[in-house]
């Protein structure tokens, strides 16, 4: 039996932010544009592997739902990147 999609919502953003920040705390020394990349990745799996079957009570959404979360996650970083780099003193746009 599924719980309601704001309950396993919120007990996956719990999980997902602890073990997030465990994951960037432990990376940190290797740099942050690592530590950032690792622990974002890793939250976003555990964010999926605990939602979704709470939600929806079954797997069989996992693969779509983490290849949409990467690809979102991955545009938003396209574009933060491209903003930065534009941005930044001396480029023209």
């Amino acid at each position: 039996m599924a719980a309601s999609p704001r309950f396993a919502s919120l007990v996956a953003f719990a999980v997902s932010e602890v073990v997030d920040a465990l994951v960037y705390t432990r990376a940190r020394p290797h740099g942050r544009v690592v530590a950032v990349a690792v622990s974002i990745c890793v939250g976003l799996v555990v964010d999926t592997l605990v939602f979704v079957p709470l939600a929806f009570g079954t797997t069989a959404l996992l693969g779509g739902q983490l290849v949409g979360k990467s690809a979102a996650t991955a545009l938003a970083l396209a574009v933060l990147h491209a903003h930065r780099y534009l941005t930044r003193p001396g480029v023209r746009g």
